[in-house]
């Protein structure tokens, strides 16, 4: 937990884009499902997620910073889907590189 209502989840051995977006759908399949409490309530919760790779040089920081903007994006679309942090689509927002 990093704050509030967002998380981290830094993954290892991504060999592909797809293996990525098959684990993002998981993950949102899995936090959707109904939560039913002692009194048979039943809860229902979202999740939007923003992804980035990690490129040579780039600090925790800055990964961060461009999963952040992937995940603004993702919000603003609709709930309950995933964005990848895109250099070209996020072009117009500045972010600087902390090392």
């Amino acid at each position: 937990r990093i704050g509030g209502d967002e998380f981290l989840m830094m993954l290892w051995d991504v060999d592909s884009m797809k293996h990525a977006q098959d684990i993002m759908d998981r993950v949102i399949q899995l936090v959707s499902q109904p939560i039913h409490d002692d009194s048979g309530n039943q809860l229902q919760v979202s999740c939007s997620i923003g992804a980035s790779s990690v490129s040579e040089g780039d600090s925790l920081d800055h990964v961060i910073k461009k999963a952040d903007l992937a995940l603004y994006t993702a919000k603003s679309s609709g709930r309950g889907r995933y964005e990848f942090y895109d250099e070209i689509k996020h072009d117009g927002i500045k972010i600087s590189k902390s090392k």
